[in-house]
């Protein structure tokens, strides 16, 4: 009797990516129809008079096409590639959203005493760029030499506890996110950011 292993695994995995294919161009045009009737839409508006979000029709079109161009070419480090493509969109708005918000530190006399490092920090956006890189500097290159390991419980506890506290800094982001820019919970940072 011949044993028929590699012939099940290879069966599945065609069929494993076949099914993937197929969803993936469901997707696609699922994609391009909500773009064609959200245009219709926009069209409409316009037709109509009513304001449109010229900005943010433009992060749309630029991040959206973006996504499916990488999703779809094939490439090496396919991971690496896909989180330094696809956030920058999120990353510029974000540092948009912040340099905006922290205006308000540079808005009247008293700034420097009440506000401290940040005063300075948003004085200018060249001191806010040169502050942003030493940071990027000081957070990216010790995990760059810490904690690169195919298994990382291989790794001296030192190393894990290391690693661990800069990839806290990652995550204790979106907690604080979730806390600072509440806009709908806290009047006040609306008003700071003029969404009036």
């Amino acid at each position: 009797m011949r044993h028929s292993g590699p012939t099940i695994i290879w069966s599945s995995s065609t069929q494993l990516q076949s099914g993937i294919n197929a969803l993936e161009i469901s997707l696609l045009i699922a994609t391009i129809a909500f773009t064609a009737l959200w245009l219709a839409r926009q069209i409409q508006r316009a037709v109509q008079g009513q304001t449109l979000d010229v900005p943010k029709y433009l992060l749309l079109a630029a991040a959206i096409p973006m996504h499916w161009v990488v999703l779809l070419t094939p490439m090496p480090n396919k991971t690496i590639a896909i989180v330094a493509i696809l956030t920058i969109y999120h990353n510029l708005q974000y540092h948009r959203l912040v340099w905006f918000h922290n205006k308000k530190y540079t808005s009247s006399t008293d700034c420097r005493e009440r506000y401290g490092a940040a005063e300075l920090i948003s004085r200018r956006l060249l001191y806010y760029i040169a502050f942003g890189i030493l940071f990027g500097l000081w957070y990216q290159l010790p995990r760059q030499f810490v904690g690169r390991a195919t298994d990382p419980t291989t790794l001296p506890v030192a190393a894990q506890l290391l690693s661990a506290f800069f990839w806290g800094y990652a995550f204790i982001h979106y907690y604080l996110d979730s806390k600072i820019w509440r806009v709908r919970r806290d009047p006040s940072v609306g008003k700071a950011l003029q969404m009036d």
